[in-house]
């Protein structure tokens, strides 16, 4: 977006935010609002950009008080490894990488990390304008093959994610003051 445009918007979100820069309104909602107040077109990812860059909060980022949301479909951790492992040994492409090497594992990881990169790469310079979401449907399948890569990497060093991922989460949350825990 060019640099007037941002200017406004900000101003624009500004008149919207509370005194602590929270909008009570969802990405989507903004981007609606956009259009309607200020005849400004603008996707989900722009959307949350400039809400993130303008330093703001907004209803779907606002920290999560109480339990946390149900998992989507019910998946968990604990599904997800047992799929991925039985995958890994149940198919002849994937046996290859039982025996793989924390390298190799990095490798894979980081690849997938590449490939969603170059998909952000393009919308910047603009190679989706007008397919938005389609670069948003592919960075969903990076995204899904960095976790399964991950996953994968810490299952051959023996670590439970969902154990990992709870105790950092609450060590992080009582190292900034915050009461949100998992």
């Amino acid at each position: 977006m060019k640099g007037e445009l941002m200017l406004q918007l900000d101003r624009w979100l500004r008149e919207l935010a509370d005194d602590d820069n929270h909008i009570s309104l969802t990405y989507v909602e903004i981007a609606a609002l956009a259009k309607d107040d200020l005849g400004v077109t603008l996707d989900y990812g722009q959307a949350c950009s400039t809400v993130k860059r303008g330093g703001f909060t907004c209803a779907s980022t606002r920290a999560h008080r109480g339990p946390p949301p149900a998992p989507v479909g019910g998946l968990t951790f604990v599904e997800f490894r047992d799929a991925n492992i039985k995958r890994l040994f149940n198919t002849e492409k994937f046996k290859r990488c039982i025996e793989w090497t924390s390298d190799q594992w990095l490798k894979a990881f980081i690849g997938e990390v590449g490939e969603l990169c170059n998909i952000d790469k393009k919308v910047d310079r603009g190679d989706y304008d007008g397919r938005e979401r389609e670069a948003l449907a592919e960075m969903e399948k990076e995204f899904a093959d960095i976790q399964t890569y991950l996953d994968l990497w810490a299952w051959s060093k023996s670590v439970d994610l969902t154990r990992a991922t709870v105790a950092k989460f609450n060590e992080v949350s009582d190292r900034v003051g915050s009461d949100v825990k998992l």
